[in-house]
Order: structure tokens, then sequence, then C-alpha cells
């Protein structure tokens, strides 16, 4: 399905059911930072495998479509940075298993808007674009054993923290999770899959990718309708332009 005819059945839904509502557009680049992983069971409840704190990062663009000022539908592209990393205890030693991947995350969201703040959810398909594992700083070849795409849901809140008619400076925390598996059929069938190709457990176990991230945008109202929203819009630090 096309970009275009998805934002343009967005806005046939929406505005036909708020006709006395202001329908108007604000684009906006975006950047997140803070946790990410994947949950894998098997590894997770091993006791010969540590479980690491990581990092990942985001970054892309998205296009909202307000109706009126609290109510807004979000369609949004999102390239993300993904990293697993487990220690595996071999006697004394603690060799890393480190994972990391990139995903474009295609998100619609809806938010609801209201007194400088907001709450938004969604569903997310996630297209996977690249997966390096490493064992010890040794590359593993198993990029074989994922799949072309998963799908979950992200869910956030944040406020508008300044801005004018023009410009709004956004800022919010955002959880998303992969309700299927990032693993492709070939990993299924497998004896000794990723995450742990060197261990064979009883049973296979998805890998389910997560994130919990600060988030951060700077949205461009479209038009005079989105001005004066702008400009009628609370804000959690500074003032209304008028």
């Amino acid at each position: 399905m096309k970009f275009n005819y998805v934002l343009s059945l967005v806005v046939l839904l929406f505005a036909g059911s708020s006709a006395s509502a202001q329908v108007w557009l604000d684009i906006a680049p975006k950047v997140g930072y803070g946790l990410s992983g994947f949950y894998n069971n098997n590894v997770w409840s091993d006791t010969e495998h540590n479980n690491q704190f990581n990092s990942g990062y985001a970054y892309g663009g998205k296009i909202g479509v307000n109706i009126g000022e609290y109510n807004g539908f979000i369609i949004e592209g999102l390239l993300q940075h993904g990293r697993q990393e487990f220690q595996h205890r071999v006697g004394t030693d603690r060799i890393p298993n480190r994972t990391e991947w990139q995903s474009l995350d295609l998100s619609l969201m809806y938010r609801f808007n209201s007194q400088g703040s907001y709450l938004e959810i969604g569903p997310q398909m996630s297209l996977l674009q690249s997966v390096d594992q490493t064992y010890d700083g040794l590359p593993l070849e198993t990029s074989n054993f994922f799949g072309d795409n998963y799908f979950g849901a992200a869910a956030g809140f944040g406020g508008f923290i300044a801005g004018n008619e023009f410009f709004t400076l956004v800022m919010g925390i955002r959880i998303g999770y992969a309700f299927t598996d990032m693993m492709g059929p070939q990993a299924q069938d497998a004896s000794n899959p990723p995450p742990a190709p060197y261990i064979t457990y009883d049973s296979y176990s998805s890998s389910h990718p997560f994130y919990a991230q600060v988030q951060m945008e700077f949205s461009f109202g479209i038009g005079g309708a989105a001005r004066a929203a702008c400009g009628r819009r609370n804000y959690m630090f500074g003032s209304r332009y008028r």
C-alpha cells in the first residue's frame, strides 16, 4: 500500500467524522535513544547466560494528520538500531554474545493532546534491514535465520516543550514491543538456531524485539490552520505565541 494512499485514507476517515473540526497537517524529523533488546525465553531463562543492558537509537520522520486541537493520527517511519548482548558463562570465563540489527519501523499512531501533554498508541510493522551477530568478537553466520519483518505495537507519552506559530519542540517516552517472531522459518526448523547456536535447547523459543526510548521531534505545521492551532496550543515550558 502506497504511502500517499494511506495518508489520503486517514484524512477521509477522520475528517469526515469530524466535520466541525479543522483538519491540519504537520511534519517532523524525529530522533530517539534508550534501551533496546529482544526477549528469548530460552536464553533469558538459561542460568549460563546473563542478560546485559543494551542501548539503541532511532531516527526518521512523521506526518501528522490532526483533527482540531486534541486528536491526531501519525504516519511514521523510523530507522531503528537495536542491540542485544548476553554474557555466556563458560567456567570462569564470560564470553559476549552480541546481536545488532537495523529495522525500518512503520507506525500508525493515535495521539491525544491536552494541556501541553499527549498520550499515543498504535500498531507497528518492522522491516528488518540487516543483522550482525558475534560471539567472543567473532562473526556468526546466522543472518539467514532471521525473517523479513515482524509486527508489534508502541505506546508513549510526553509534552510540548516550546514553540510558536511555525514550530513545536516535542519530547516524550515511547515503548515498543514485537508480538511476532523476528526469526524466520529456517530458525524454527534448525536444531541450534540463534541467538545461542552453540546450545541445543529442548524446544524452540521465539525472539521478540523491544525498546524504551526518549524521543524528540521538531514539528512544523503546514498551512494557516496549522499555525492557528499551534498558536492556541499549551506548552510545558514557555508560552503561546499569542
